[in-house]
């Protein structure tokens, strides 16, 4: 698993580009990029091997210091949030697909928006 692939999923069931999650040093701090970026960052944790500096650098991070943040605001979310936690654990159904079962599954299905994710 990429962290590329880890970004499409949550960008697709968001409604947002990827390019919106990376964006200038993860400065956004519009909601639903501060949730996409969040879950990303969570589920390459569970997801990846990488080291947190290198999941820093994918999102231009300057330290592993915000991943370590983003990891427990990520936990706090899925524990408060019923939105968050659907988003979240509906991204990791989606990475259990393979990659033909998620490309066919976003050519056919509308994206979900999730609202009030705060």
């Amino acid at each position: 698993m990429t962290m590329d692939e880890i970004s499409t999923v949550v960008s697709n069931l968001i409604g947002i580009d990827v390019a919106d999650i990376r964006q200038s040093n993860g400065m956004s701090r519009k909601d639903s990029i501060v949730i996409a970026r969040h879950a990303v960052i969570s589920l390459a944790r569970e997801r990846t091997e990488l080291t947190l500096s290198r999941i820093a650098d994918y999102f231009n991070f300057v330290s592993h210091a915000s991943i370590i943040n983003a990891v427990k605001k990520c936990n706090h979310m899925r524990d408060t949030n019923r939105e968050f936690r659907h988003l979240y654990l509906r991204a990791k159904k989606v990475l259990d697909m393979d990659k033909v079962e998620r490309e066919l599954m976003f050519d056919f299905l509308p994206f979900v928006y999730i609202a009030n994710v705060n």
